[in-house]
């Protein structure tokens, strides 16, 4: 099949329909013509596709041979969710919706798509329903296949008294995403947590309270081997009551969203964090500090400055809400400290190198045993 290379008019859904009609020799051609086709090759390679209009979708609902190629799928959330076939072989589906109908048929809408996913295993749902309830009676028929859950709400949530709660006994990774501010214990009930024996990772979103926060740990205590946290608020009403240990876990992981913050509060937290986690629980087995730092959007004097690796020292320190002596003791004394710096930058820039010269030179306290630093160049 021959595809000509004058295709900036067409849309990228329908040169993704005609390139996935291509055998795999004529998608790794169409990978070395252009950037735009090599970014539609590349996923059909790997059987993932992106479906972004409804338009689109009508065109081809009724190709089963198409559709049955696919693995994993990416819907806008301008698709409407009942216009979807049966796809057999995705095990891994990231869903937004902002149109789910009535509150009344919510949950039905919600179970009826997911119905055809009958292989599913890894779920991202990004939702406006009226409640956690709607959400929770709509994931119940297909809750126990995943192992990979991530569940975030695009609108406003009301608490909700519904006593039906998920079955997660399968689930080894779930995240909350820091979409709309939810009840937290709406969904990860106690009656939850005490059905999730092999979930391993958790992540928690920005909006959390201390109290959730707790509540959640509580309940994960003894298996939880990996935990993810952004920097919550609700650090600020922290208590030192002792709690359960954690004897699983190994690793903490702390994201940076903020690197052109001249204040640093991010870092603040992780400090702040160490000092009230290592108060009120044992973690016997926590050895690695993960911190991955989302650098992608940074001002180049936010990475480093003419006398000072800005990324870890501002240019107003006089402002900034951490001191660096004292936060690098906060985290000397774990085995591991990783750093991933994800940039702006492309493969083979010399900015690369130079900035991991500046992350190492900045932790030049922590031995090189103990530090691994990853810098990542943009796709």
């Amino acid at each position: 099949m021959r595809m000509s290379p004058d295709t900036r008019g067409l849309p990228v859904e329908l040169l993704q329909i005609v390139a996935g009609l291509c055998g795999q020799k004529t998608l790794k051609s169409l990978m070395r013509t252009s950037r735009l086709f090599s970014n539609i090759a590349r996923p059909l390679l790997l059987r993932r596709l992106h479906v972004r209009s409804a338009d689109v979708l009508y065109m081809t609902v009724d190709d089963i041979p198409l559709w049955s190629l696919v693995n994993m799928i990416t819907i806008g959330p301008q698709v409407p969710p009942h216009a979807f076939p049966i796809l057999p072989n995705v095990t891994t589906l990231r869903w937004s919706c902002l149109d789910m109908g009535a509150p009344s048929t919510q949950s039905s809408v919600l179970s009826s798509f997911l119905w055809q996913f009958p292989v599913l295993s890894d779920l991202e749902v990004r939702v406006h329903v009226h409640s956690v309830a709607v959400l929770v009676r709509g994931l119940s028929t297909m809750s126990s296949k995943l192992s990979t859950l991530q569940v975030g709400f695009l609108g406003a949530v009301e608490a909700s008294s519904d006593d039906q709660s998920l079955d997660l006994a399968s689930l080894r990774r779930l995240v909350l995403l820091d979409d709309e501010p939810f009840p937290i214990r709406d969904l990860l009930t106690t009656d939850v947590l005490g059905r999730t024996s092999h979930l391993r990772q958790l992540r928690l979103p920005r909006f959390m309270t201390w109290v959730e926060f707790v509540h959640c740990m509580d309940g994960v205590a003894g298996y939880l081997y990996v935990l993810e946290l952004p920097s919550f608020q609700g650090i600020d009403n922290y208590e030192l009551r002792t709690r359960r240990p954690m004897i699983s876990l190994t690793t903490i992981l702390f994201e940076i969203n903020e690197p052109n913050d001249s204040e640093r509060w991010e870092w603040a937290f992780i400090q702040e964090f160490l000092f009230a986690f290592g108060c009120t629980r044992v973690a016997d087995s926590l050895d690695t500090v993960h911190i991955r730092i989302d650098a992608s959007h940074a001002r180049d004097v936010c990475l480093w400055g003419p006398d000072a690796p800005a990324l870890f020292y501002g240019q107003h320190a006089q402002t900034q809400e951490v001191r660096w002596d004292s936060w690098l003791r906060s985290v000397k004394h774990f085995p591991h400290l990783k750093i991933t710096v994800f940039t702006k930058y492309a493969e083979g820039s010399r900015s690369i190198v130079a900035l991991r010269k500046y992350v190492q030179a900045s932790l030049a306290l922590i031995p090189p045993p103990t530090l691994d630093i990853h810098v990542v160049p943009r796709e």
